[in-house]
């Protein structure tokens, strides 16, 4: 593998990761009390 092409190929995934940590944060930040205490007991 070329490493241009290593490198969109990484690219793309950091994009995927950084919409869906985006998401998971908007998520908890919906979060009521009640489902922070349950994560925190996880």
């Amino acid at each position: 593998m070329k490493l241009s092409e290593l490198l969109s190929a990484y690219s793309i995934e950091t994009e995927f990761s950084n919409d869906f940590e985006v998401h998971a944060l908007a998520e908890l930040d919906k979060a009521t009390p009640n489902d922070i205490s349950y994560i925190d007991q996880v």
